[in-house]
């Protein structure tokens, strides 16, 4: 079963499971736009977890890699590249045990880009990227797939500017 859930839908919440009232039969799950008061520790409620997608969300890392960590069935976590984790001050332990592959997105060719952080300075002041990741590369021992979605074409902007 297949869930999206955009937090614009529903501004007042802080929580992914706003409208989900039985997270367990989930195994896929697309979350929009949640920000940095999102309730992360939610995710663990996710039991039956396989996929998890995100998109333009600021995580709050250390609450959402230990509720990753909880959840014995994912598979595969994507994420996109105006998804931001945030960094962590104290250094965290956890295990992604059964994370087989990482999907990071880069923008389409016809994306808009409304960062004010250009390509060039945003390696500088933007880290999320998977080795950024925390606890990297401990973490992630059984990930044995990484793809790229629209490397060539970031290249080529990235080329341009």
């Amino acid at each position: 079963m297949e869930t999206i859930v955009n937090q614009l839908d529903s501004v007042n919440s802080n929580s992914i499971l706003f409208s989900n009232k039985s997270a367990k039969n989930i195994q896929k799950l697309i979350l929009k736009n949640f920000n940095q008061v999102t309730n992360w520790n939610d995710l663990e409620k996710f039991e039956d977890l396989e996929y998890l997608e995100i998109h333009n969300c600021y995580v709050d890392s250390s609450s959402f890699f230990k509720s990753l960590s909880q959840i014995k069935k994912l598979k595969v976590l994507q994420y996109d590249y105006n998804t931001f984790f945030k960094e962590i001050e104290k250094k965290i332990v956890f295990k992604l045990e059964n994370l087989e592959k990482i999907i990071f997105v880069f923008p389409e060719a016809n994306e808009a880009n409304l960062s004010l952080i250009d390509f060039n300075n945003r390696d500088e002041n933007i880290k999320n990227f998977i080795n950024f990741l925390p606890n990297f590369p401990n973490a992630y021992q059984n990930v044995n797939q990484i793809e790229l979605i629209n490397y060539e074409i970031f290249i080529n902007k990235f080329k341009e500017e």
